[in-house]
Parts: structure tokens; C-alpha cells; sequence
């Protein structure tokens, strides 16, 4: 008897944690979808997506205020944390106390089911902000391409033109949530996503191991330097790996600058992106990361179909 129930526990086990994965999937798949839908919402409103991040000083220790994170919080029912934001006022200066209340609260569909280091308290490792805590969470901006030429060069904060320069990368190069205020673009409007809103990504997973190197390079969701919540995308595929160390070891093209930003995800065969049409997408972890780099732009003139 012992025998035949420890027969049936391993044969259901697998199907149980399979059907929870999918339950935890499905739920991480609702808060892209329920993102997407703020940034419809923030357009309805105010004409244009929400900016990446706003930051006015040149690389790469200039304060940095709001966020597409913060900037959808009433389209995703959170307007009194919404309010309690000073938009006047840094979210990574530790006299920002008022701001720094709200980056440091939990958003539910912030985080993944899966993604065990989502919610947590933590400094990240670089930046004006790296003496502070910020609430982890699990999903980052797209905020373009770039290539392995110039591989240390982003959309970000943190590489943006140097005041009084040409900013290095492309006009084909730039995606939807890019950075404003230190670069030569204000925020996008609808009609400039010419590739189509169901051809570009929009907003991705990025779960992190919260071991080793890799913890204080998690996603921050309010915490608007650099890479941290958003990302450019590059054509390496070290940059779908959730462990910064791995992705280190793995090497490439911008040394591990790439690591520092990526996307990722703990379920079983992929991760997912919401798109600027508000679909959501499972994308294999073993994509053509040209495809994804071609996806990441709104008006490359690419031709191309997300598998």
C-alpha cells in the first residue's frame, strides 16, 4: 500500500507543479497585460508613452526623477501611491524621503509569481541610488536596440550623450520607453511606432538570482537609473540569462555592461513581453536575438513576425 501511494505521489507531483507553474505564468502574463493597458491608458491622457525615465544631467551620476513605472500607477489602480510622488523631486536622492516612501512599496502586478526575488528590499550596486533601498520587481522597459559595435551604448541613463554631443546611436535604433531629458528625443507618440504596435515589444520580463554578484542587479521598478527598470536590447544571447555572474563567465561584446541590463524569466521554455498592440507574447529563450533587437524598435523598417 505504502508503495502504490508513493507510485501515484510521484506521478501526480509533476503534473501538480506543472499546473502551478502555468496558474503563476498566466498571472505573470495578466500584469503585462495589465501594464500594456496603463501605457493605453497614459496615451489616452497625455498623447504620447510614458518615459522611460527623465533625467536632465549628462552621464553618469545625475539624479533622475519619474519613470514609466511611476507614470502608470493611476492607469493600474494605484492613484493614491501616484499621489504621494513629488514629481519636483529626485527618486534617487536620500533627501527624497516622500519619493522614496513610494518606490520602496510593493506593486502586485509588479512582480512574478515565479520570480523569487521580486519584492524585496534592496540597494542596487550602482548609481546616485546605490546607498538606498528600492522594492525589486520583475518587468522593464524597452527602450531600443543597440549593437555589438557599440555595445557599452544604450537608450539608458546612465549612456546617454554627453551634453553639447550627438547622441551615438541611430534614429532606427529607438524603441518605445526610451530615456528623456539628457538625449535629443522627447517621449514617443503613438503615430511614430510606424513598424506596427503588434510587431514591437513594449515591456519584458527580468527576474534575477538573488545570489552572489547577481543581487543588487535586479529590477527596481521605481529606481530610474540606467538599466534597471528597462533595457536595450542587444544580439547577444547571454543578455536572457537570469544570473549575472553566468552571464559575466559567458562573455562578449561590452564586456559585462550587457549583464547589467537583459531580460529573463524563470518559466520553462521562454519568457514573455507585452507589445505595443497590449498583446502578450511567450518568446523562446532560444530566439534569433536579431529578431528581438529588430522588435525592440519603432520605426526600423523591419519586416519582422515575433515566433
Amino acid at each position: 500500500m505504502i508503495a502504490i501511494i508513493g507510485v501515484l505521489v510521484a506521478l501526480l507531483l509533476p503534473a501538480v507543479q506543472a499546473a502551478r507553474e502555468a496558474a503563476r505564468r498566466s498571472q505573470c502574463s495578466n500584469n503585462l497585460k495589465q501594464m500594456a493597458l496603463g501605457v493605453h491608458n497614459y496615451i489616452s491622457a497625455k498623447r504620447t508613452l510614458p518615459p522611460g525615465a527623465v533625467v536632465t544631467g549628462a552621464c553618469c551620476s545625475a539624479y533622475s526623477y519619474s519613470n514609466w513605472a511611476i507614470e502608470i500607477l493611476p492607469m493600474i489602480e494605484q492613484q493614491a501611491l501616484y499621489a504621494a510622488y513629488d514629481q519636483s523631486m529626485y527618486n534617487d536622492k536620500a533627501t527624497s524621503i516622500e519619493n522614496l516612501k513610494v518606490t520602496q512599496t510593493i506593486v502586485p502586478a509588479y512582480s512574478c509569481a515565479t520570480d523569487d526575488g521580486a519584492n524585496q528590499l534592496e540597494k542596487p550596486v550602482a548609481g546616485p541610488g546605490s546607498s538606498l533601498q528600492y522594492r525589486t520587481s520583475s518587468y522593464r522597459g524597452v527602450t531600443g536596440r543597440s549593437d555589438n559595435t557599440q555595445a557599452t551604448v544604450w537608450w539608458g541613463a546612465q549612456l546617454a550623450a554627453q551634453s553639447g554631443s550627438l547622441f551615438p546611436l541611430p534614429d532606427t535604433y529607438r524603441g518605445p520607453l526610451h530615456t528623456v531629458g539628457n538625449i535629443p528625443y522627447q517621449a514617443v507618440k503613438p503615430q511614430q511606432i510606424t513598424d506596427g504596435l503588434s510587431n514591437t515589444l513594449l515591456i519584458g520580463e527580468k527576474a534575477s538570482a538573488t545570489t552572489g554578484a547577481t543581487a543588487g542587479q535586479q529590477t527596481f521598478w521605481g529606481y530610474s537609473y540606467a538599466g534597471y527598470n528597462k533595457s536595450t536590447m542587444l544580439p547577444q544571447s547571454r543578455m536572457l540569462l537570469t544570473d549575472f555572474e553566468r552571464c559575466v563567465q559567458v562573455g562578449g561584446d561590452g564586456g559585462d555592461t550587457p549583464c547589467k541590463g537583459g531580460w529573463g524569466s524563470f518559466h520553462a521554455g521562454g519568457l514573455q513581453f507585452a507589445l505595443c498592440d497590449g498583446s502578450v507574447r511567450l518568446i523562446s529563450d532560444n530566439i534569433d536575438m536579431n529578431i528581438l533587437c529588430e522588435a525592440s524598435t519603432i520605426a526600423g523598417a523591419e519586416s519582422t513576425n515575433i515566433p
